[in-house]
């Protein structure tokens, strides 16, 4: 069996350890091995492939540390239904300017289009004077 050469560093870093903490442990260990080595693995110990499941641990372990704390299920609880609704405004609000509908087919001249200019004498709200040109 290979494995990624992260995880066999790390066997290597325990076998060493175990060698120098009981130096008769790997002789042992040999001994075992060899008593071992015609027997099949009981189906207890087979590891099957997980592809999906391994892949998805990151996440699960994130979920559940989050759910530990209950300061971050808090947060979690505010800021997840805010969340879902600023996005649905947003949805709501871009959607909103498609169905405006078409201006009339009418040929208009272009003075029509021109809005003219108004001005407004002083500060208090009166009624409205065009500006002469």
């Amino acid at each position: 069996m290979s494995l990624p050469a992260a995880q066999q560093r790390i066997l290597v870093k325990i076998e060493g350890g175990l060698r120098e903490s009981d130096p008769a442990f790997s002789s042992r260990f040999v001994i075992f091995g060899r008593l071992t080595r015609d027997e099949a693995m009981p189906w207890l110990e087979q590891i099957k492939p997980r592809p999906i499941a391994d892949r998805l641990l990151p996440v699960v372990t994130v979920a559940r540390r989050v759910s530990r704390r209950p300061a971050a299920r808090v947060r979690a609880l505010l800021l997840l239904p805010a969340a879902i609704t600023a996005m649905l405004c947003a949805l709501a609000i871009s959607f909103s300017g498609i169905h405006r509908s078409t201006p009339s087919t009418k040929s208009q001249s272009s003075s029509e289009l021109v809005m003219k200019p108004r001005c407004r004498i002083g500060l208090i709200r009166g009624p409205v004077i065009p500006c002469q040109r």
